[in-house]
């Protein structure tokens, strides 16, 4: 928050805190995905072998981050972009165009490239080192 103009982390938990980064972060945006709660419990079934094997507690874990979401976008008023999830993997670089003119952030081709590419992967949870974006 202080060393970088714009930064940003994607952690599904951070939902639940958006009251204390509302106050804590340097002029904060929301970006919010919004995804398909079955595709959210299809997922979850897929990569946690730990997971109950019925889908309507994967299905109600996805709705409760969504609901946390919504609520600490509504009681903070911070700025937010919500994203529908299924729509930008269907039209990625429409997608690019209106989160760069709503963030103000230009996208170099190089990045245009790397994320259409992640957008489109089945596991969109991988992203590859490219320019301007840090993994710590």
């Amino acid at each position: 928050n202080v060393n970088y103009t714009r930064w940003g982390f994607k952690i599904p938990t951070a939902v639940k805190h958006l009251q204390w980064m509302a106050v804590k972060l340097r002029n904060p945006i929301f970006v919010v995905v919004y995804r398909n709660p079955l595709s959210i419990a299809q997922s979850i079934l897929k990569r946690d072998p730990n997971a109950e094997r019925d889908l309507m507690p994967s299905i109600g874990h996805g709705l409760g981050f969504m609901q946390f979401a919504t609520l600490g976008i509504s009681q903070t008023g911070v700025p937010s972009v919500l994203i529908d999830f299924e729509k930008a993997k269907s039209s990625p670089s429409k997608f690019l165009d209106e989160m760069s003119e709503a963030l103000g952030i230009p996208i170099t081709e190089s990045t245009r490239q790397s994320t259409i590419s992640g957008l489109t992967q089945d596991d969109y949870s991988f992203s590859a080192p490219r320019e301007g974006v840090s993994f710590i």
